[in-house]
This record gives C-alpha cells, structure tokens and sequence, in this order.
C-alpha cells in the first residue's frame, strides 16, 4: 500500500467520522495520517476542528500554535491562521494581542506577499 493511498484512506475516515460527530475518532484517524504527511497545514486544520468540537478549544489553539512554533516557514499558511485568530475570538479577551504576534511572526517568517487580512485585525 503507498503512502498516498494510507494518506486519502485516512482522511477519507477521518471525514466520515466527522459527518458522524465522531470527532474523537475523527482526530485518531488524522492523527494516522499527520504521520506520513506531518507537514500537511488542512490536516492540522482538521486535527484542531476535532479538538474543538470535542469541547477542546485550548487544546485546539496549542496544537497549531506548537506546530507554528515548532516550523514556522510550514505552518504559517492563510486558512491555518485564519482559523487560529477564530479561536482566539472564542477564547479569550487578549484576541488581539495573540493575533499581533502572529503578525510579527508573519513579518519574520512569511514575507511582503502574504495576505495577513487572515489575522481578522479589524
């Protein structure tokens, strides 16, 4: 079996299980296949959507936020921080500053073409 076939098998359970509300089982199953694409910015995405509706939105936001950490120039994708400052809003009243960090991450690591209107500023 490739490694894309185990890959899209994954996500493909993974996607049925959240149609399902299984989110916990959604998240083991992108969990499987973080690991043959760990670098994979929607299936973080998913992983964090899981986390979230599973009621762990704290968890939710260090999850992304290690990974950005952890491989800025790999994670500091539009959809990813879109979805990130969406938590922070759900969060926290300090959305704001999380959100300039980010911008100065953005600013070190992404450079002049990245669309920071994903940082939900206004």
């Amino acid at each position: 079996m490739t490694i894309n076939f185990k890959l899209e098998k994954y996500f493909f359970r993974s996607f049925l299980k959240m149609i399902a509300h299984q989110y916990k089982e959604a998240y083991e199953y992108l969990q499987e296949a973080d690991q043959l694409a760990p670098y994979n910015p929607t299936i973080l995405n998913n992983m964090a959507f899981c986390l979230f509706y599973s009621g762990n939105l704290i968890e939710a936001i260090k999850l992304i936020e290690s990974r950005i950490q952890s491989n800025p120039t790999k994670y500091l994708n539009e959809s990813l921080l879109f979805n990130l400052c969406t938590l922070y809003e759900l969060e926290s009243s300090k959305a704001l500053q999380k959100k300039l960090k980010l911008l100065l991450w953005l600013n070190i690591y992404a450079g002049d073409g990245f669309n920071e209107t994903c940082l939900q500023l206004q």
